[in-house]
């Protein structure tokens, strides 16, 4: 998978790939390429295994610096599409199965163990 930044190369300023992510969210990081399957859709095959797992283990890896994080998908262009549907789910029930979304489908997750470092 290849994971891009939200930063304007021209401007070198962050801007949101959705209006429905948090504006308060720190980084925002989208999959340009790789396959993740969309619910429905799955082929169950190692590939779509493998890019989830790797999805898992990079929120998880986020997850110890926030409280909340957010999962959305959609195609190119379809950003501000209506939401399909909008779930919450604590960090520790997150498998890789439970990122397989629909399309234009967000997925909340609570991190209620985080604590902030100052």
């Amino acid at each position: 998978m290849n994971f891009e930044e939200n930063i304007d190369e021209r401007t070198n300023e962050k801007f949101s790939y959705s209006k429905y992510f948090n504006p308060t969210c720190n980084f925002q990081v989208a999959i340009s390429e790789g396959k993740l399957p969309l619910k429905g859709e799955e082929q169950n095959n190692e590939y779509e295994s493998k890019s989830l797992k790797i999805l898992h283990d990079y929120i998880i890896k986020a997850s110890k610096e926030s409280d909340t994080l957010e999962l959305y998908t959609s195609w190119n262009g379809e950003e501000n599409l209506p939401l399909t549907n909008k779930t919450e789910l604590a960090i520790e029930d997150l498998t890789p199965e439970k990122l397989i979304l629909r399309d234009r489908e967000l997925l909340i997750i609570k991190n209620k163990t985080f604590t902030y470092i100052t």
